[in-house]
């Protein structure tokens, strides 16, 4: 329909809102019109245009909850379990190290000279019970070798025998108790020896696996660190995870699977769970809270730094009738209907559908596997 605009000056202002009102209901007539035929779409056939088309299968459906993710090494604290100054730091940021290395040492002198003391204490204390154990074997021989001599008297004296026998007695009774005086004495000193040398050796931290060191503080000599204070952050690059920002619990136990599209590969993975503590102490000092996953098979091709794709997969439908989302239309009246390619032409045909996401529906009734929808783009 045209409409063809004439000059309207010199008319009256009503004959010209007569005119517009008859334009606007000539739109309406031919609106109402197209929407009486809108229940019966007629498809024409692109002339030298091939259709996108899709084939009915059947598949898996389910609730999908995407999270951006990355993937990430492990990363420890490390920290001396004492106080101390420091002697010296052997490591830097970004320098790698293996087990055993040393990282930072504490001075330990005053410790060594303790243990040096105790230790020449501890070997005096064994010379000298060795020298006592020594005599007391000397006295009980003598008292042994009296008590023979009177047994073998010609007339052996009963009483004096028997006293004597009674000084053996109280002899070995305090043989007995000085030597556990003793080894009580030592055992005391060996275990401060212990502690000391314990302690010494906490003097020296080293690094607790293969790996790299992603953070030094700022320390040197005679600087004084407190025990349980963070000083170097380790990755070990062949312990990967893969993070994202937190996911409540109740989140996680409602997905049946969850794992993660890095590349062009899938791989499973498990929560790893947030310790309550840990969790509380995060949030008081307002740090950011991550939700952490490990690869149930671990792979070589993935490395650190790596973007993942988090799925979190729910409420999975087995062996559902799978059609592209975007080859099913919708009619005024809400009733939903695909066309199917038969013969190269396509037909209307109406369906019943069951479960939708934003890429896939489940078809119900009105089709069959392996028949073919035309899919609009």
């Amino acid at each position: 329909m045209k409409i063809h605009r004439k000059n309207a000056k010199g008319l009256r202002p009503w004959y010209s809102i007569l005119l517009i009102a008859l334009v606007l209901m000539l739109f309406s007539h031919a609106a109402l019109a197209e929407n009486e035929t809108a229940d019966i779409p007629v498809l024409l056939e692109p002339v030298g245009v091939k259709m996108d088309c899709a084939t009915a299968y059947r598949g898996e459906l389910s609730d999908i909850e995407v999270y951006d993710a990355s993937v990430i090494p492990y990363v420890e604290e490390i920290y001396f379990p004492i106080g101390g100054s420091v002697e010296d730091v052997h490591v830097v940021t970004g320098q790698k190290v293996k087990a055993g290395d040393a990282l930072i040492t504490l001075n330990h002198e005053s410790k060594t000279k303790e243990i040096e003391a105790l230790q020449k204490k501890i070997d005096a204390l064994e010379a000298n019970s060795m020298y006592a154990d020594s005599l007391a074997k000397i006295d009980l021989d003598i008292l042994e070798f009296e008590l023979q001599k009177l047994q073998n008297q010609h007339t052996p004296d009963p009483q004096k025998i028997a006293l004597k026998q009674l000084e053996i007695e109280e002899k070995i009774s305090a043989i007995a108790f000085d030597q556990s005086l003793r080894a009580r004495e030592l055992s005391a000193l060996r275990e401060e020896l212990a502690l000391l040398q314990e302690e010494t050796a906490q003097a020296v931290l080293t690094a607790p696996f293969d790996g790299q060191i992603m953070f030094c503080a700022n320390l040197k000599k005679g600087s004084y660190i407190s025990a349980f204070n963070p000083l170097i952050y380790m990755a070990d690059s062949t312990r990967l995870s893969v993070q994202a920002e937190y996911i409540s619990p109740s989140v996680l136990r409602g997905a049946d699977q969850i794992y993660a599209l890095i590349g062009a590969k899938r791989y499973s993975l498990t929560n790893i769970p947030l310790d309550t503590t840990e969790y509380l102490s995060k949030v008081l000092a307002g740090e950011t809270i991550y939700t952490q996953f490990a690869f149930d098979v671990p792979d070589e091709d993935i490395t650190a730094g790596l973007y993942a794709a988090l799925c979190l997969e729910s409420e999975v439908l087995t062996d559902a009738l799978l059609i592209p989302s975007n080859a099913l239309y919708s009619d005024s009246a809400g009733g939903r209907y695909v066309y199917v390619i038969e013969n190269n032409e396509r037909t209307r045909r109406n369906v019943k559908t069951g479960r939708m996401t934003d890429w896939e529906v489940q078809i119900v009734e009105g089709l069959t596997e392996g028949e073919v929808v035309y899919v609009k783009e």
